[in-house]
């Protein structure tokens, strides 16, 4: 059985402002932007993944929720998780291997570790997402719970216009 696994590093995002918590920044202009491009593209493309899931930081749940407007993916579906935040590749695959339905999962998360994750699955040189850039993953595999390092192809990236 084919899985694919969207990765989408988060939209560009404010800068750090003295007294506010990293977290907490939204997209810029540029940022919902390139995250509104990506979801037309999705959906342009007929992209309809099963399940969205973020990091818990504002411009990872903007990003997801700029995209599932584009996608007309249902907002209250769209999964928070707290461990994507500043995620280690070990921790991003254990919250893969833990999805339990569907085919397709987009996965919006952080620099390094959404990088790292691509390298990881494929075994490719990736080299750095930008924010609001997309790797497609194509994985062989029955369950979510087989995902492993070079168990995926890279299918394709695409970086912000």
């Amino acid at each position: 059985m084919v899985k694919k696994l969207y990765l989408v590093r988060h939209a560009t995002a404010e800068e750090t402002q003295s007294g506010f918590k990293d977290i907490d920044r939204n997209l810029n202009a540029t940022g919902l932007r390139d995250a509104n491009r990506l979801g037309n593209f999705l959906a342009s493309n007929q992209i309809m993944p099963d399940m969205v899931i973020s990091s818990d930081a504002i411009r990872a749940q903007q990003t997801a929720q700029v995209i599932a407007e584009q996608i007309k993916f249902t907002f209250s579906k769209i999964k928070v998780d707290a461990d994507i935040y500043e995620a280690s590749v070990r921790t991003l695959l254990r919250v893969i291997n833990e999805f339990e339905n569907g085919d397709e999962v987009l996965l919006v998360a952080h620099n390094p570790g959404i990088t790292f994750l691509a390298e990881y699955l494929t075994g490719e040189n990736v080299g750095n997402m930008a924010p609001g850039s997309l790797t497609v993953i194509k994985l062989q595999a029955n369950s979510w719970k087989e995902i492993s390092e070079k168990t995926g192809s890279l299918e394709s990236i695409r970086h912000p216009d």
